[in-house]
């Protein structure tokens, strides 16, 4: 598969199957484009654009002969992936008339978005038979085209992998694919997609994996985080948590406050009815600390702004703060540490702390070592020391010790000395004597 980050995303759709991968990335240079044509059209400027969603393009597509205006599309997209493979052979550079070859793409992109879904199941056969199309190319183009079916008819994309199991030859892709679709389907009528599953699950058990289940529940729970919470005994498949996770799927669905805060009640009623102990507390643990690995992602202040309208129990806030640590901004470090110290009790906090230093050390131990010095005294840059010393001891033992002589003479200090010592020995155990007779260390 030829990826060259070089090229757009039309061009790695015409040579290959980056294009339906990068999806997202084709629909953002739309979504522009089609900014730029309106705005122009306010200030009176004639752009030549293209009537895609128009009345006189749905006009166009109702005409009759529906079925030869999709051969006409394929045709012309075959054509144009065979110049482009053939300008790469030939170690030619679109990049010289970027702006035309970028205007060229999205002409094609948008006659394949506006199609209906018979159209595009015409377009795709013309794809699987077209001569002289080499296998990356083929199902790249057909790749493309199920994605954009998948989007606006996933019933018509999924009808598809049913009927034609050699759709793709490579299994992989087509679990993303019937993922895909089943996502999307489950957004629009997920009554429809429920039944999808339960009756081919059994028939096409290797299309319906626990990717596709994830999916599924994943669009549930965007428009009713209740009922996914509901199916959750369903939907699992007793794949290990960092494989699939239902919970994750239905937590990670939640994209805004108001979806946030409606999730997080659907949880706490689904919680209700968990026996109390270990089970409750493991749910809680999942549901919290992925809400707060993604939000921490977003930034300090829109996440600590929706927790303090959340009204997070204790235990609730504890498996929010254990979700911080990886995903957060580097930038806001400091803050999250901060905040937890001022949120847990100490007895909780130190742990969170810890966390979040030893993963900030990993990420700049330069920027992390910064903010230490600045730090006041206290038990929470006590503890942050620790967690630093312990982290760079591997690496750097010298500069691990000199921060652990920083700590109050006690337990703190001789627990960190010793783990310093331990990291030391079996890579240099003159230098580990020596250390271990210089610090007391029996």
């Amino acid at each position: 598969m030829k990826r060259t980050l070089a090229i757009t995303a039309g061009l790695a759709l015409a040579i290959g199957l980056a294009g339906w991968r990068n999806q997202g990335r084709i629909s953002t240079i739309q979504a522009e484009r089609k900014a730029l044509h309106a705005e122009a059209e306010k200030l009176g400027i004639t752009t030549g654009a293209d009537t895609a969603g128009t009345e006189a393009a749905a006009e166009h597509r109702r005409r009759p002969d529906r079925e030869a205006a999709a051969k006409a599309t394929a045709a012309e997209v075959i054509a144009f992936a065979k110049e482009m493979e053939a300008m790469q052979k030939q170690g030619g550079n679109p990049n010289a008339d970027m702006e035309g070859f970028q205007e060229r793409i999205l002409g094609l992109m948008d006659r394949m978005t506006s199609l209906d879904s018979a159209q595009l199941k015409a377009l795709i056969a013309e794809f699987r038979n077209a001569p002289g199309l080499s296998d990356e190319i083929r199902q790249g183009l057909i790749g493309f085209s199920v994605m954009t079916l998948s989007k606006e008819h996933p019933r018509t994309a999924l009808e598809l992998f049913t009927e034609s199991s050699d759709l793709f030859p490579d299994n992989r892709m087509s679990k993303h694919m019937v993922s895909g679709a089943l996502g999307e389907w489950a957004k629009k009528d997920p009554d429809a997609a429920l039944e999808w599953m339960r009756t081919n699950k059994e028939k096409h058990s290797d299309l319906i994996t626990g990717q596709a289940k994830q999916h599924l529940i994943s669009g549930i729970a965007q428009t009713d985080p209740q009922r996914a919470f509901q199916l959750l005994a369903e939907l699992s498949d007793g794949s290990s948590p960092e494989t699939y996770s239902p919970m994750h799927a239905i937590m990670q669905a939640a994209r805004t406050p108001a979806q946030r805060t409606a999730t997080l009640e659907a949880f706490r009623e689904y919680a209700a009815g968990l026996p109390a102990g270990d089970g409750r507390t493991h749910a809680t643990q999942q549901a919290l600390s992925q809400l707060a690995s993604q939000m921490a992602g977003e930034g300090f202040e829109s996440s600590t702004a929706w927790v303090a309208s959340a009204k997070l129990s204790p235990e609730e806030m504890e498996a929010f703060s254990d979700g911080i640590t990886y995903n957060s901004k580097p930038e806001d470090k400091a803050k999250w540490i901060g905040w937890v110290s001022e949120t847990l009790p100490p007895e909780k906090s130190a742990s969170q702390v810890k966390q979040i230093v030893n993963q900030w050390t990993r990420d700049d131990y330069k920027a992390a070592g910064e903010w230490l010095v600045a730090e006041p005294d206290g038990p929470s840059k006590n503890t942050a020391i620790q967690a630093y010393a312990e982290t760079v001891a591997p690496y750097e033992p010298d500069t691990a010790a000199q921060w652990a002589l920083t700590l109050p003479a006690g337990k703190e200090r001789d627990a960190t000395l010793k783990r310093i010592h331990r990291e030391m020995k079996g890579k240099d155990e003159a230098a580990a004597a020596a250390f271990a007779q210089k610090h007391g260390i029996k």
